[in-house]
């Protein structure tokens, strides 16, 4: 039971990929670590997301794609 109640979470959502900007201090997360995420312009507030690809932009910044992991049942 908990390893369906698992998959239904982990597999029966949507899931969407963010990809932002950011200064190279942020350059200490790694691939797979997990943040939360909080953007007033998509009105995603306090979101759980894995880092999916980092690749540097520029000398003094770094390109990050978030995978945003919806679940209604944790996040209202």
């Amino acid at each position: 039971r908990a390893i369906l109640m698992w998959k239904i979470r982990a597999e029966g959502f949507l899931h969407r990929s963010i990809t932002y900007t950011l200064p190279k201090s942020f350059a200490w997360l790694g691939l797979g670590d997990v943040v939360e995420l909080t953007d007033t312009d998509l009105s995603i507030s306090a979101r759980v997301a894995l880092v999916q690809s980092i690749r540097w932009a520029t000398e003094e910044t770094i390109s990050i794609t978030l995978l945003v992991v919806d679940d209604p049942a944790r996040d209202i």
